[in-house]
């Protein structure tokens, strides 16, 4: 199985993805709260399995399904929408560093433990130099710049005769993605683990009133669990 997730940063292209069972959550650019929370789950996945695959000598998730039996251990993917737009605030020092270097550190260290990237970028050099590097992969399409082919060691007519059927309108690929989440395996899918904010009120049946033997004085940000009174 794969779950995937998203972070939109241009202006809701992705939105649609969210009825496809096996997508946790499209979190918009503007949602810092779940874009932190979303990097410190996945930075947990990559933590947690780098120990586990290391216990069974595994070097990546194929490997681990095998030496462990852990079939549906799944993979996970997340697609970023404008990358540009993501880093240009979070790069900076200041309140997102430590998200930034969580980031890159997941971007290091994700792949080999099946935790992957598809970003967007609207010009060659959209992508960070601190990152660019762990992405093995791109796809090019047309630039209106021809110089802009040399920044991928392209030639810069790589694409100047007319290529047909190289666009799809968003009124097809919604239709596409419908018929695809009505599809039989994708009904058996269980939704991935979503990506919650701290709502503003929280009714009290909702909340446990005793945890450990303490009392319950309010729920925590990040996990949104019952937050017991800790004296002290």
């Amino acid at each position: 199985p794969v779950n995937v997730y998203a972070l939109d940063f241009a202006g809701g292209g992705l939105d649609m993805l969210q009825k496809l069972p096996s997508v946790g959550n499209v979190i918009q650019g503007d949602d810092e709260e779940r874009i932190a929370k979303l990097i410190d789950f996945l930075g947990s996945i990559v933590d947690e399995r780098s120990v586990s695959y290391k216990a069974v000598n595994a070097s990546h998730l194929t490997s681990y399904r095998e030496l462990s039996g852990k079939q549906d251990e799944p993979r996970y993917l997340v697609l970023i929408d404008g990358i540009a737009t993501f880093a240009e605030p979070y790069q900076l020092v200041g309140r997102h560093a430590k998200i930034w270097s969580r980031f890159q550190q997941i971007l290091s260290d994700g792949r080999e433990v099946g935790v992957h990237f598809a970003v967007s970028a609207d010009r060659p050099q959209a992508i960070p130099n601190s990152i660019a590097a762990s992405f093995q992969r791109k796809v090019v399409l047309r630039l209106t710049d021809e110089d802009a082919y040399l920044y991928f060691n392209l030639p810069r007519d790589v694409l100047s005769a007319p290529i047909l059927g190289r666009n799809v309108t968003d009124y097809d690929q919604a239709r596409e993605i419908e018929s695809l989440a009505g599809a039989s395996f994708m009904r058996r899918r269980t939704r991935p683990t979503p990506i919650r904010s701290l709502p503003l009120d929280i009714p009290e049946r909702e909340v446990d009133r005793v945890v450990d033997g303490r009392p319950v004085i309010g729920v925590e940000a990040g996990s949104l669990a019952p937050m017991p009174l800790r004296p002290g």
